[in-house]
């Protein structure tokens, strides 16, 4: 018996690196057994990253239990993780982001 576990969305982001698409090979059961690839998983991912986007330097703040001392890490953490999410999207969807630069 072959128990599967969902890999954490940065492993499988660090496996895909800058990859546009991703061959799932199996036996034709396989990657639907196991729920990868699929459209469902694809909204998941980007669910997450649209809550990812979300997040302030408050909720970060609040979450590390920074004093008020070290809230500027906070909004460097927030940038940090906008600018990753932006940066991601862009090598997903190149030609999206040059007609937003015209």
């Amino acid at each position: 018996m072959i128990i599967t576990q969902k890999k954490p969305l940065e492993e499988v982001l660090a496996l895909v690196g800058e990859a546009k698409t991703v061959a799932v090979i199996g036996c034709g059961l396989c990657a639907s057994t196991c729920q990868t690839g699929g459209a469902p998983e694809v909204e998941a991912m980007k669910k997450t990253l649209e809550e990812a986007g979300k997040i302030t330097n408050a909720q970060i703040a609040d979450e590390l239990a920074l004093p008020p001392v070290k809230i500027h890490c906070s909004i460097l953490a927030e940038d940090a993780v906008k600018a990753a999410i932006a940066d991601y999207r862009a090598k997903q969807h190149p030609a999206e982001q040059d007609a937003k630069k015209e």
